[in-house]
């Protein structure tokens, strides 16, 4: 498959719960297929939440998809997807960063969010440039 490759997936609300079916889908070689035609690095949910739907579970059964860096950012004065919904979706990860702040449904735009996010894209840049540099994959 020719399929375009992404460094990573980004989502707010309900895009956030799709950065979180997204890994079901993704290649975690790399190497995409018609069962996984996906290929990024990481993912970033913002005021996420996970989906409960039938048919979105067989892509959370897809666990090796899920082996990738994500940065989970948690409003935790949300009223719209309250933080521990947001908490779960982090969970469906194996080691997910979660920034927490205290606004609602919004990308929050504070000083110490900004300077981890840019962190966290920092390291993947970093990561993607050694993978890059070696010939490895970036997973």
């Amino acid at each position: 498959m020719d399929e375009p490759r992404f460094d990573g997936v980004f989502g707010f609300s309900q895009g956030a719960a799709l950065v979180g079916l997204l890994p079901g889908m993704r290649a975690p070689d790399g190497r995409p297929t018609e069962d996984t035609p996906l290929s990024f690095d990481f993912a970033i949910a913002v005021g996420g939440f996970r989906s409960y739907a039938s048919e979105h579970e067989p892509l959370f059964v897809a666990r090796a998809g899920y082996q990738l860096p994500s940065l989970h950012i948690v409003g935790t004065s949300d009223r719209i997807v309250p933080a521990a919904d947001s908490r779960v979706l982090a969970e469906q990860f194996p080691s997910p960063v979660a920034l927490e702040h205290a606004g609602g449904h919004v990308i929050p735009g504070i000083p110490s969010i900004r300077a981890k996010v840019g962190e966290f894209l920092q390291e993947m840049a970093d990561r993607r440039d050694s993978a890059q540099f070696t010939g490895q994959e970036f997973t």
